[in-house]
Formats: C-alpha cells, structure tokens, sequence
C-alpha cells in the first residue's frame, strides 16, 4: 500500500474544482493511487519522462511515484483546455 502525498499545487488544484461532483470523482481517483499507482484503472493514464499523469473527466493530475520508498507525491491538479480553447487570446 503506498501513501499519496499531495503537494501545494495540487491541493490548491483540488480545492479550486468548481463542482462538488467533479471534486469528489478526483478524490476517487487518488484513492486508486493507494493500491496501484502504476495502473490507476479504469482511469486513463500515461507514463511520462519525469511522472506520470492520470485523467479524470476533464481533470489532469501529475504524480511522481517513488517505489522503493512506497510514496506517490501528486504534484499537480488542473483543467485539462477544451478542444475549442484558442491559444491566439
């Protein structure tokens, strides 16, 4: 079993969720990262160079897993920008 550690940035993420619904559905999420960090199913997830990121709904939360020492420190909780965001404004 490994300790989810959550860093500034992501309780500042977490806490920033608009809806109670969503908020809950992420907590769920880093539930998951408890037992079985390296495959957070049925979330969608990816290994990344320097962590890994895992999304749930439109959120994105970034984690870094330390095996040996049984941790997993989240280091960010944010909105994942909509397919119609426009980067020019």
């Amino acid at each position: 079993m490994y300790v989810v550690i959550m860093l500034a940035p992501a309780n500042v993420g977490l806490a920033s969720i608009p809806s109670e619904d969503e908020r809950s559905a992420v907590k769920k999420a880093l539930e998951t990262l408890k037992e079985r960090p390296e495959k957070p199913e049925p979330y969608r997830y990816k290994r990344r160079k320097d962590g890994w990121e895992m999304h749930v709904g439109r959120w994105k939360i970034t984690y870094e897993l330390r095996q040996i020492e049984l941790v997993v420190y989240v280091h960010n909780i944010k909105e994942r920008p909509s397919l119609g965001f426009d980067y020019r404004y």
